[in-house]
């Protein structure tokens, strides 16, 4: 459904310089990069519903919640293997070594939605991770846990500490922290060896400004659905959890007289924000899903549009559609 809005915005989110060897990286990143990120999610949400919620071991479904950024950090390290095996003129007087700034041929709005996002999923993981306590022996559990509970810091207490709920706690979240970091360094890693990578004198600035910027995009737009993706998930995982709640009966013989006690409604510190949590998490996923299918028909569309013209041409066009930076 987001994929078919996406396109009351009918221009393209990319360009791709068309006749150089970047032309043929950034055509298999666009399609078969973003297509796989895509897959993983759709695999892993499969998975998730193939198994009963919350899963029995308590943390055995932190790997399908990393799974997204994890592709994304595959296809980072194969565009940056890519990038390096392209064609480079021999060293000396025909080639220009650039000193630029790792960042300096991304757009800011790309890069601080990025940023944006992957504050908001460490956040999430570090507070999620904190709430994790172990359960003591003999306690009152919900959902569907094993007999014999681990003495991981897994469980999520109710109030009152009526009963334990797994689900959360590092065993959950440490998967994506270590995709986010490894990601973000592979992003930086990536964008830094396109920005500095020595090019022949004779190719002119504004085709050598069009590579650049093109690779920038592209490698931003991809991470950005992963982020999507991997945040979607984890929201939607937290909320679920936090949105249950137990009915629980205390009696106390010495404080209340029998048969007078009355059962009461517990749930978890944030139920409150769980419900949006978790609906808004499915959107977000939706949100990163029809992000990476648009980055898919885009790069179709950019390849078909600068197949037409000469290198110069197509980085005359590119100039248009991207704003210098420097």
């Amino acid at each position: 459904m987001f994929f078919l809005l996406s396109w009351v915005y009918p221009r393209r989110l990319l360009t791709i310089p068309g006749r150089n060897p970047r032309t043929t990286t950034l055509t298999a990143l666009g399609i078969i990069g973003a297509g796989f990120v895509v897959a993983v999610a759709s695999y892993t949400s499969w998975q998730s519903y193939l198994y009963a919620f919350p899963d029995p071991s308590g943390f055995g479904g932190w790997w399908r919640r990393a799974a997204p950024l994890a592709a994304v950090a595959v296809v980072l390290l194969l565009a940056l293997l890519l990038l390096r095996r392209e064609p480079r003129s021999r060293t000396g007087g025909h080639a220009i070594a650039p000193h630029h700034r790792w960042d300096a041929f991304a757009r800011p709005a790309q890069l601080w939605t990025a940023v944006a996002l992957a504050v908001l999923l460490l956040g999430t993981n570090i507070w999620q991770s904190l709430l994790g306590v172990s359960a003591p022996e003999g306690a009152n559990f919900y959902g569907n846990t094993t007999a014999h509970p681990t003495q991981l810091p897994i469980y999520l207490p109710f109030q009152g500490g009526t009963g334990y709920l797994a689900g959360v706690g590092w065993p959950n979240h440490l998967g994506s922290i270590l995709a986010l970091v490894i990601t973000t360094l592979l992003l930086i890693v990536a964008l830094n060896d396109s920005a500095n990578r020595p090019l022949p004198v004779q190719l002119p600035a504004a085709e050598a400004r069009a590579q650049r910027t093109a690779t920038s995009a592209m490698l931003l737009w991809i991470t950005l659905g992963g982020l999507l993706l991997t945040l979607g998930a984890v929201w939607a995982h937290a909320g679920f959890i936090g949105e249950f709640t137990g009915v629980v009966t205390q009696y106390d013989p010495e404080q209340v007289a029998p048969g007078s006690q009355q059962p009461f409604t517990a749930g978890t510190g944030y139920h409150d924000i769980a419900f949006i949590m978790h609906k808004g998490g499915y959107v977000i996923q939706g949100l990163g899903a029809a992000l990476l299918l648009r980055v898919m028909t885009d790069t179709l569309r950019a390849r078909r549009f600068s197949a037409g013209g000469s290198p110069a041409q197509s980085a005359a066009k590119t100039s248009e559609v991207f704003s210098e930076h420097q």
